[in-house]
């Protein structure tokens, strides 16, 4: 199970890391979440589209992304560990199926309290010590408030912009998706869960978790 082996992983030797790097903080789901997604996943991969579940990414929430200096990792992790050292296990709920005006696929996740309190928390310990430097993403110049929270945070998806997710596609180009949309209109995936466990990785250009550095389990 995907989910089973991530606590599998151990952590990067900082010395291969660049001078700025990607990193996603992340709510891992349970595996009844997980299920669900890789049955969307494969409704997906019948039709042709190979999703980032079936190339072997993580299911995971993202709490916060943004650009750090290498030299910052220790920290992150240090940081995330004594966040995570009391912290239980939290509801979650995988609820709809939404596909972009950019066609990316998501399995949406509900903005409960504890989830939207979680990611802030996480926000706001991470963020003084984010890039500055990190250039702003072209497409947030359309969003005025999301423009505004990467200015200050360093992510245009924090606070009230704060969407949960789960990503299975980006910039999907195939004429099949159309009609896999209107199915999941009429049984949208739904299914209750928790957050089992907190990720620190590496993201790729997608935000996808690309390399994972540690996994801090939830207390029951």
């Amino acid at each position: 199970m995907k989910s089973a082996a991530l606590a599998a992983f151990t952590l990067l030797s900082f010395n291969s890391l660049a001078a700025s790097v990607s990193v996603n903080v992340f709510a891992i789901p349970s595996q009844n979440i997980e299920n669900t997604v890789a049955d969307v996943s494969a409704e997906l991969n019948n039709e042709g589209m190979k999703t980032f579940y079936e190339k072997g990414f993580p299911v995971h929430v993202t709490l916060y992304l943004t650009q750090f200096d290498e030299s910052a990792v220790p920290s992150i992790l240090e940081k995330v560990e004594a966040l995570t050292a009391t912290q239980t296990t939290i509801p979650l709920t995988a609820n709809g199926f939404t596909v972009t005006a950019g066609n990316w696929v998501f399995v949406d996740a509900e903005v409960s309290h504890e989830l939207q309190r979680l990611a802030d928390t996480v926000t706001l310990a991470l963020e003084p010590m984010r890039d500055n430097k990190a250039p702003l993403p072209g497409w947030v110049n359309a969003y005025p408030v999301k423009k505004a929270a990467f200015e200050r945070y360093g992510s245009p998806n924090v606070f009230q912009n704060f969407e949960p997710h789960m990503t299975l596609l980006a910039a999907e180009q195939s004429e099949a998706l159309k009609a896999v949309a209107e199915k999941m209109k009429l049984k949208p995936p739904y299914t209750k869960g928790s957050v089992t466990a907190i990720g620190v990785g590496l993201a790729d250009d997608k935000g996808q978790v690309s390399k994972i550095l540690k996994v801090y389990p939830l207390k029951p």
